[in-house]
């Protein structure tokens, strides 16, 4: 069985929707988060594109990665692509419920999503001006509901060891 996650780049012009058809899960070194970190340090090698972050460069430079990994013979598979770009997207936008648990509206992104993904992983700019590449990122499950969040570097720490 697969299972499937949205990864979205997201910067202040909105939100660039990416689709992963497995190994979608937050952990273990076949993980998302563990393939964050990989495409990190590939983008770190291109001077000038890898230490600013432009969601849509990101999103693009993300599904071509993915590919081409499954070309390097990494096992991975050829499900990836673009879902849709949502360019009212707020940044800013997680809401704590009554129950004290926080959760990104998706009512924007719906329209994009695929009808069957366990999880979502939103990418953000780094909050650390000494690290621009450590990406804050927000993992949720399909309802948009925060399982974790943090720097990259933080989420891979307690999820995977890379």
């Amino acid at each position: 069985m697969s299972t499937r996650c949205h990864v979205i780049f997201v910067d202040d012009y909105g939100a660039y929707i990416t689709y992963v058809h497995s190994d979608g899960y937050p952990d273990t070194d076949a993980g998302i988060l563990a393939r964050l970190v990989r495409f990190n340090k590939w983008l770190r090698e291109d001077k000038y594109w890898g230490m600013r972050f432009d969601a849509e460069y990101m999103s693009a430079n993300w599904v071509y990665w993915c590919k081409r990994q499954k070309e390097k013979g990494s096992g991975l598979t050829l499900g990836y692509g673009f879902s849709g770009v949502v360019f009212d997207f707020d940044i800013d936008s997680p809401i704590s419920d009554g129950d004290g648990s926080k959760y990104i509206p998706l009512e924007k992104l719906e329209p994009y999503l695929h009808g069957d993904v366990e999880y979502l992983y939103f990418v953000y700019r780094s909050h650390d001006q000494n690290d621009p590449m450590n990406w804050y990122v927000i993992v949720a499950n399909y309802n948009g509901y925060i399982i974790e969040e943090g720097s990259l570097k933080e989420l891979v720490s307690q999820f995977v060891t890379v």
